[in-house]
């Protein structure tokens, strides 16, 4: 409330900060449609598939992310304490995957092929999870998971490319509005997997 506050008051006294000559004749309407905003998803069969990719793997990224926990102590009995060093693995090898593999991938590969083993690793992390129930296994599944950071980027990438300057902001809006969504339905539809199969 208070940063609201602040915010409203700021707007009402220093009002328009862009010159007269940078600042639109005529509000565009569409700007404040969503289905219009994120119809630049749907503008070619590229971009849809591209935002099913999107969606599918923020979603199940989700609900890995929120399950992890519950799946390692049904499985492994291993507690939050314990299992937050698994959780430092993954991070870690995000964190090295985008800094020093990625670099050398792009400059070596095309993208759709750094997006396919980023997805294949990402599957790989979820059957090891599923089939081998050992320590190797888990930190392994986990090394495999930190790959899962190359999908994003990749994905970003021909999106922003693929459409002209002025709309940028649009597709980066609409492929953030797009992961928002799966990012809050992935945690609701796994834990309620999860507690289909193991129990609540």
């Amino acid at each position: 409330v208070v940063a609201g506050t602040i915010a409203l008051a700021l707007c009402v006294l220093f009002g328009e900060t862009l010159p007269v000559s940078q600042r639109r004749q005529r509000l565009n309407t569409q700007l404040w449609r969503p289905d219009a905003a994120l119809s630049v998803l749907n503008s070619s069969p590229y971009f849809r598939r591209l935002s099913l990719v999107v969606f599918v793997n923020t979603m199940a990224l989700a609900g890995v992310s929120q399950g992890f926990f519950l799946f390692l102590q049904a499985a492994y009995n291993i507690g939050r304490v314990q299992a937050s060093g698994y959780l430092s693995i993954l991070a870690i090898s995000g964190l090295l995957v985008q800094a020093l593999v990625l670099p050398v991938l792009v400059a070596r590969m095309r993208l759709t092929k750094i997006l396919v083993l980023g997805l294949l690793l990402q599957l790989m992390q979820s059957v090891l999870l599923a089939t081998w129930h050992s320590e190797w296994s888990l930190r392994l599944s986990c090394v495999c998971g930190g790959f899962g950071s190359l999908v994003f980027p990749c994905i970003s990438a021909p999106k922003a490319g693929g459409v002209p300057e002025t709309e940028q902001g649009r597709i980066q809006g609409a492929v953030s509005a797009l992961q928002s969504a799966g990012f809050g339905l992935g945690p609701v539809a796994f834990s309620s997997l999860f507690a289909y199969f193991v129990g609540p």
